[in-house]
């Protein structure tokens, strides 16, 4: 009976108490019938649940919120659209290939004959002089840099003629095959990111910017 139910379940741990009527009320858990015999652990959302938040069962969605979270922040930057500029971080441009050319010789004269450190430093001068294909590369690419930057300021790639990186023109092209579709539209039909117009931006921002992996080499490059 409804009685005894309520009787049997009174009776059970951190129940009781939350049906008192003399004290203040308590939370009651969803328990397990197997765990009716140990005390009673408060249940926690999972989104607030920081122990589970940090476990290995919730890498993807740690690895979701960095991709989400970073896109939150470039949107309110009114940064819609990037070029990534990725490459060696060892390359050199000219004058600092030079200079540390200069000091890795000096370091081998330094060196006693036929000790280690010599051998160490003569190492370290052969690999640095292997890389000296690349000191012309750190032009082209600070060149490249700012030929995209000033390309996309000048052209119809500015912030004022795009939503979400996609030109304005292609987005109503996109929407008319949409709405002429047999699926009635939508389909095939460009829809910009609920935050395009959360952040006022100025008209004649770039609309494609130029993003690198932030170390030196061709990266620093880049970032000239």
């Amino acid at each position: 009976s409804s009685e005894t139910y309520m009787s049997e379940l009174g009776a059970l741990p951190g129940v009781a108490e939350a049906t008192s009527t003399t004290e203040e009320p308590k939370p009651m858990y969803h328990r397990d019938p197997s765990d009716w015999d140990r005390p009673a652990v408060p249940v926690t959302k999972a989104y607030k649940n920081e122990a589970f938040l940090s476990s290995s069962h919730a890498r993807h969605l740690r690895i979701l919120c960095e991709y989400e979270e970073t896109m939150q922040r470039l949107r309110a930057n009114g940064i819609r659209a990037t070029i990534m500029f990725f490459g060696s971080a060892r390359s050199k441009d000219r004058a600092q290939y030079d200079d540390a050319l200069a000091k890795s010789r000096k370091a081998v004269a330094e060196a006693p004959d036929g000790s280690s450190e010599q051998a160490l430093a003569r190492g370290t001068l052969e690999r640095l002089q292997k890389s000296e294909w690349m000191c012309e590369y750190m032009e082209k690419i600070r060149q490249l840099a700012q030929r995209v930057t000033e390309w996309s300021i000048k052209t119809k790639y500015s912030l004022a003629n795009q939503v979400s990186g996609v030109s304005r023109a292609t987005t109503a092209r996109l929407i008319e095959e949409g709405r002429k579709s047999p699926a009635g539209g939508r389909k095939s039909a460009y829809l910009p990111h609920s935050t395009d117009d959360a952040y006022p931006r100025p008209a004649d921002a770039p609309g494609i910017y130029v993003c690198t992996g932030g170390g030196p080499g061709f990266m620093e490059a880049a970032n000239r």
